[in-house]
């Protein structure tokens, strides 16, 4: 999917600059005037912060404080199960966090870990697996005919209240964010792009996006999200 985003974008003309790492947000007169990366300056009346779990570092460029924490999510992925129906459907028990679906010819699980710190560290922590599995177990006791065959994690970028924050800040013009999906991310990101634009273009949006601004930390109107995997 990510693919397919990148591929349109550069036939719509967007260039990427892969491997610079922004180090310095540039503002003039309380509006921002470019970003600088480790190669070169690059002069800009509008940015948009959509760096993900390095969010709260970008915005801290700019003098802007988001509260967006990087928290590990891990994925787990069995050999084919025998007997599983083809129409096995996504199953998410929101008691635990549990999820699951069919991913390449067997099941994918997710889960929570209720243990977890915020921190930069997107490695397998391969001793959270048995209580996945054991969870699974109780939950779909066919996938005793089985057995986990990889692993991978990644990083959420988790607000408070688990909504992201969308649009502009107060006290710096040309600041847009579009962070802290608290893993909703690839599900809001298509309409999250024709908001954003909107803003930027015709400086308002079709909807009103204002209840997920950065203020509402700030005034304690927080949108809380309780069904969170």
């Amino acid at each position: 999917m990510l693919n397919g985003y990148v591929a349109r974008a550069r036939e719509a003309g967007v260039t990427f600059a892969e491997d610079a790492a922004v180090t310095a947000i540039s503002c003039t007169n309380g509006r921002v005037s470019g970003v600088r990366t480790k190669d070169e300056e690059i002069g800009a009346r509008t940015v948009v912060n959509a760096a993900g779990p390095w969010a709260a570092q970008v915005a801290k460029l700019a003098d802007v404080d988001l509260p967006i924490q990087p928290l590990r999510r891990h994925i787990f992925v069995t050999e084919a199960v025998p007997g599983l129906d083809e129409d096995f459907p996504l199953t998410i028990e929101f008691a635990t966090g549990l999820y699951a679906h069919r991913e390449s010819g067997g099941v994918l699980l997710g889960m929570a870990d209720p243990n977890e710190k915020p921190a930069f560290d997107d490695s397998v922590n391969w001793d959270f697996m048995p209580t996945v599995v054991e969870r699974a177990l109780a939950r779909f006791p066919i996938l005793e005919r089985t057995s986990v065959k990889t692993g991978w994690a990644g990083l959420y970028e988790d607000t408070p209240d688990k909504h992201p924050i969308l649009g502009k800040v107060d006290g710096i013009e040309g600041f847009i964010n579009a962070a802290g999906f608290s893993g909703h991310g690839i599900m809001h990101a298509p309409a999250t792009g024709e908001l954003i634009a909107e803003l930027i273009v015709d400086g308002k949006t079709s909807l009103d996006i204002s209840a997920l601004s950065a203020s509402r930390f700030k005034s304690g109107q927080l949108v809380r999200e309780h069904n969170v995997i």
